[in-house]
């Protein structure tokens, strides 16, 4: 459970963080691992029982308030507790979860069930394009003021005894009193409402708000009610939403529940003329008349309504990755636009729009995107082409950059978001008697389909849900991939370097997050430059000789002889970058090693050795292992012909072994070949070696972090000897 909290989450008021409990269970300290579990345990558990004082839990409880701003208006205050409060509260919140999931089944959405906004989405698109003729129906949105912190905490309270007594000591030491809120030097007192920023916030909103859901389901007959969180839909015939809506606007405030007449809204694709009558509905009630936003997505028969949603959170998402250039740094810009700035602004509305809901609005999107990538490779110069573009938005294992393209993205987005939320959809669509998938749905799996050839999807009982939207990418992107070599009229240097940039471990180092105490950063140029190289970008225009050994490199515009080139800054200095993260790796994982250590060893002429690059005390069963470390690069003239993935790697290993193996078996010693390729590629050995180093790192220090990204640490290593080996021979005002 501690593991749980984010990395770098925010502290309270007393400035203790997770991350300090977290790295008490790393590294030396794992020593007083479990004497630690025992004593936070303990604490929990007197939180759990009640026999803490409740005069502490004005402190405890508290909390640092950050205000943000509605774009709409209003504020929302946030509140971030102590780390206790918050660990207490998610070790009962998993207590409690699985109790609560039959009382809260079928009607709210958010507490305990996995994507309930998509199922609601689709469920209410769904009845409309079956439904959306009947005159008699009508939709209503329900919209609470300012509903957590108006929530009436005596209602809280008493339905927490009710329905969770394992977790009414505990919200009550929270709850029964005023808090304290600091913002800035000023301290608030806070004594009404749930607290934002409470893991335990919609659980205990959710059980103020059900007593009146469920008594909405019991009095009337609705084709269907859906609730996230303080979100409600309402859909039935219009007299019955009329009284629905008189009875949240009655009972309501009895649970601190006050409706936003306002924000509340009347929609259905043909209105029933009686909501018009005098004394239906409010005068001041919205009646779109088009579609209505529910919980982001669009709600409407109209393409042209969701268009203009979905074009507004596309322009609001360039603007955003406008922004995100002014950093001036493509190492962390490439990041961003991968993890947040990009495709993932667009994923909710892709996942919950139809194909045909876009039209052209991605558009603009790609275009900006394109710029973007354009920007961060070449430094918006010449050399990124379509084989460029195509290749920077494959997934990384089909050897690009995992930045997706949103024309991509939504061939398969709806249909996973449909198909995974099915179960949810069915529950909220049987009042209705609706079963099937409509011709929405029928028209985006035929494009699918047709697109990729595969007919397997036509029976989703086939697929295994929590996957699928992965599952789905790789069947369209590996049968577009499988196309590209035709459509670009890719060379053997191409084929050759896409190829090898499809290995296991290749594209590991674009996962690197920039980290200067580990050697995870590069300068823009050194970037740019292996950005650059593997995508094929042409770096050299003029054939002049290598500042390094002197020799004219003629045609070769890619700088592949810059990446074997023996000269200065050359094949020794990235030997000599992948040593020291190798050597600083195991350091780290507490495995005893030497670097550069002189063993003795001699040819059969007499002469020595040179010393082995690492040596792993007691590794093989008590006898010490010398690890020699080789770089090779694929993309040579020789290496064109027969091109194979690993095979230069393989041979690399197979040379040192043939050289050094025997020698160091008659002196005692175990030898291991660390080959790896200038794209990234690893040799056999070297992955067992790294593999072991992680299973020890993992077993020495349980659930360390740190062991995932060893093999991310390597690759970044080699890709940055690659850059600086292009850089010191690129034209100094190139990039």
């Amino acid at each position: 459970m501690i593991r749980s909290f984010p990395r770098s989450t925010s502290c309270g008021r007393d400035g203790f963080r997770a991350q300090h409990l977290i790295d008490c269970f790393s590294c030396a300290a794992v020593a007083i691992s479990d004497d630690l579990i025992a004593s936070i345990t303990r604490v929990v558990n007197l939180f759990l029982e009640g026999r803490c004082s409740l005069a502490l839990g004005e402190y405890i409880a508290s909390a640092l308030l950050t205000p943000l701003v509605k774009p709409g208006g209003g504020v929302h205050p946030i509140a971030v507790g102590t780390v206790w409060r918050r660990l207490v509260s998610k070790v009962v919140a998993c207590l409690v979860g699985p109790s609560l999931s039959t009382y809260f089944a079928g009607l709210q959405f958010e507490v305990g069930v996995s994507g309930g906004g998509e199922a609601i989405l689709h469920a209410l698109n769904r009845l409309i394009e079956a439904r959306g003729s009947d005159v008699g129906l009508s939709m209503l949105l329900v919209d609470f003021q300012n509903a957590f912190n108006l929530v009436d905490r005596a209602t809280m309270l008493q339905e927490v005894r009710r329905r969770c007594p394992v977790l009414s000591r505990w919200v009550e030491f929270c709850y029964s009193g005023p808090t304290r809120l600091y913002y800035g030097e000023h301290c608030l007192w806070s004594c009404q409402g749930v607290q934002q920023g409470d893991p335990l916030g919609p659980l205990l909103f959710a059980l103020v708000l059900h007593p009146l859901v469920c008594k909405i389901r019991d009095s009337f007959d609705l084709t269907m009610q859906a609730w996230y969180l303080d979100d409600g839909t309402i859909v039935g015939d219009t007299l019955e939403v009329e009284k629905v809506l008189d009875l949240i606007m009655a009972d309501g405030p009895r649970f601190g529940l006050h409706l936003n007449v306002a924000k509340t809204e009347v929609f259905w694709p043909i209105e029933d003329p009686q909501s018009r009558l005098p004394g239906v509905f409010p005068p001041s009630i919205a009646r779109p008349l088009r579609g209505v936003s529910v919980l982001g997505g669009a709600v409407s028969t109209c393409p042209i309504f969701g268009s203009e949603i979905v074009a507004r959170r596309v322009t609001k998402t360039i603007e955003l990755m406008d922004l995100v250039a002014r950093i001036e740094d493509p190492q962390c810009e490439l990041l961003l636009l991968r993890a947040c700035t990009g495709i993932s602004k667009l994923y909710f509305s892709l996942r919950t729009c139809s194909p045909r809901v876009f039209g052209s609005v991605h558009l603009p999107f790609d275009a900006a995107l394109h710029s973007s990538l354009e920007r961060i490779v070449t430094a918006s110069g010449p050399g990124f082409g379509d084989w460029q573009w195509r290749l920077a938005t494959f997934p990384f294992h089909l050897g690009g950059l995992a930045v997706y393209a949103a024309g991509d993205v939504l061939h398969y987005a709806f249909l996973a978001s449909r198909l995974q939320s099915a179960d949810l959809q069915a529950t909220l669509l049987r009042p209705s008697g609706i079963v099937d998938a409509g011709p929405t749905f029928d028209d985006a799996l035929r494009v699918f389909s047709e697109t990729t050839g595969s007919a397997f999807i036509r029976d989703p009982s086939e697929i295994a849900a929590p996957k699928l939207m992965k599952k789905l990418a790789d069947i369209y992107f590996v049968t577009v991939a499988a196309t590209s070599e035709s459509v670009f009229s890719l060379t053997p240097r191409q084929l050759a370097l896409w190829k090898s940039q499809r290995g296991t471990y290749s594209s590991d180092w674009l996962r690197a997050v920039p980290i200067s105490g580990l050697g995870q950063t590069m300068n823009g140029r050194t970037y740019r430059s292996v950005l650059g190289y593997r995508l094929g970008v042409p770096l050299f225009t003029v054939s002049r000789p290598c500042p390094a050994c002197s020799r004219v490199f003629v045609d070769d515009v890619y700088g592949d002889h810059a990446v074997y080139c023996n000269g200065t800054v050359g094949v020794k200095h990235r030997h000599n970058l992948v040593r020291d993260i190798l050597f600083d790796i195991c350091y780290r994982s507490g495995i005893s090693a030497g670097k550069e250590v002189d063993i003795g060893l001699v040819d059969d002429h007499g002469g020595s050795l040179r010393p082995a690059d690492l040596l792993l005390y007691s590794w093989d069963r008590g006898r010490d292992v010398c690890v020699d470390l080789t770089g090779s690069s694929p993309l040579t003239r020789t290496g064109m012909t027969d091109f194979a993935p690993g095979r230069v790697v393989a041979d690399a290993a197979q040379r040192k072994c043939t050289k050094y193996g025997d020698f160091c078996a008659a002196a005692g010693y175990g030898f291991i070949p660390f080959s790896f390729s200038s794209l990234g590629e690893l040799g056999s050995d070297a992955v067992a070696l790294l593999k072991r180093i992680q299973k020890l790192s993992v077993s020495q220090d349980a659930g360390d972090r740190v062991a995932a990204y060893i093999f991310t640490r390597l690759s970044f290593a080699v890709a940055k000897g690659v850059g600086a080996q292009i850089v010191s021979r690129l034209p100094t005002n190139f990039m």
